[in-house]
């Protein structure tokens, strides 16, 4: 039975869309909160990053991620869709992430995102191994080397909260030396997304793009035969990742040397891969999702780039690769899944205004949140300013395509 035949089967992004835009309302909302909160002298959290920046990719980035996978990986391998009572198994997993969110519980937050992830990487290593389709190289190259990254990195998040359990329970507390939780962060946050957008990310966005190409057909085969070019690439990243785990390991501060050259070498097998080899400088701003997925591209390398460049100020210019890279290319493709496999007109992803607005928004809220240290006194005015035109930009969005999320053309 393949695919197109599975109508029995739920698609998973059906489930799983709706939670991760619910999370980045919550996640991100949080800023708003808290600036509202110091105004009004209420009982909120002060400067709640570290919950936000767990929740982001818990609630947010991670459940989008594997809605795609568990919806695309079917169709790359000529599988059917996963069981109902599976995806709603994964569903489950990041609900409780963002309830563990909303409770203030970091570890339960990290504890099923990763679990939530888990699955998903079992599912599509399964359907992988199992599928004689020929599929391009770069999927292998970058999908489960991302994949396996973002897994670790969670469970190297995961060692303190659990280690601060068994203090909670009586047993004997572990001095830990290892810096189990930067390690993880840094895997997590920058790597294995970054993997993951080169794969799954360039597979979908060759598809919406390649109208934009003269020599579509050419382009699209050339970036899709080659065998080791790949894992070059994957493999700069990773050698990347390695000079940042010496830094850490060095107790080097984000500014260090090593941290900072890692952080180039990853910028720079990004920048080779996305333009000259995907070629995002001959994108058409003439659709908006093609506009979305040009524009997210960008902001990925530059927030790639100026991560690795400056020094103290470093998180928050990679806030341009967070807000207006991963959130804006998720919203992006988000879009095309939803009216392509819903059978919906593809004529709203060009021309919505509700789309081109929730675009332009992003990019502005991105914009906000990267530069607001350069306004110390009203700082954390900027990150609930940041926030608000976000969250709007997800509202607009949840109303002109939930329907089409939740349900196929009939």
């Amino acid at each position: 039975m393949t695919v197109s035949d599975d109508r029995h089967y739920l698609e998973p992004y059906r489930l799983l869309f709706p939670i991760a835009l619910l999370g980045s309302a919550v996640t991100v909302g949080i800023w708003m909160v808290t600036a509202l909160g110091r105004k009004a002298q209420l009982p909120v959290p002060l400067y709640p990053a570290a919950l936000h920046a767990y929740g982001v990719f818990a609630a947010f980035i991670f459940p989008a991620v594997s809605g795609f996978l568990l919806t695309a990986v079917p169709r790359f391998t000529g599988g059917i869709l996963p069981h109902n009572g599976f995806s709603f198994t994964v569903a489950l997993f990041y609900m409780l992430s963002l309830l563990c969110f909303v409770l203030g519980e970091p570890g339960g937050v990290c504890l099923f995102a990763f679990l939530g992830l888990l699955s998903t990487l079992i599912f599509a290593v399964q359907r992988f191994r199992a599928s004689s389709v020929k599929l391009p190289g770069f999927l292998f190259a970058f999908i489960p080397t991302g994949l396996l990254f973002a897994a670790v990195g969670w469970l190297l998040i995961l060692i303190p909260f659990a280690v601060e359990m068994l203090h909670v329970f009586g047993l004997p507390a572990l001095q830990l030396e290892f810096p189990f939780d930067a390690v993880g962060r840094t895997m997590v946050f920058y790597y294995s997304i970054s993997l993951i957008v080169l794969g799954a990310g360039s597979r979908i966005a060759v598809t919406i793009q390649a109208s934009d190409h003269e020599d579509k057909n050419e382009w699209r085969r050339s970036l899709e035969s080659g065998r080791i070019e790949g894992y070059l690439v994957a493999s700069l990243i990773v050698l990347g990742f390695l000079l940042e785990f010496l830094g850490i390991l060095g107790e080097e501060s984000r500014s260090g040397y090593l941290r900072r050259a890692g952080g180039f070498l990853s910028f720079a097998a990004m920048f080779y891969w996305l333009v000259l080899r995907f070629r995002i400088y001959r994108m058409s701003f003439r659709r908006a999702v093609a506009t979305g997925i040009r524009a997210a591209f960008w902001m990925i390398l530059a927030g790639l780039m100026l991560r690795s460049v400056l020094a103290t100020e470093n998180v928050h210019w990679a806030h341009l690769f967070f807000a207006g890279g991963l959130a804006l290319l998720t919203i992006s493709v988000m879009t095309r899944v939803v009216l392509s496999h819903g059978k919906w007109d593809l004529e709203p992803e060009n021309r919505s205004p509700f789309l081109w607005v929730a675009l332009i928004l992003i990019l502005l809220s991105a914009a906000t949140r990267a530069s607001a240290h350069l306004l110390p006194d009203s700082y954390i005015n900027h990150l609930g300013y940041a926030a608000f035109l976000f969250v709007l930009a997800i509202l607009l969005w949840l109303l002109r395509f939930l329907v089409a999320t939740l349900k196929q053309k009939s």
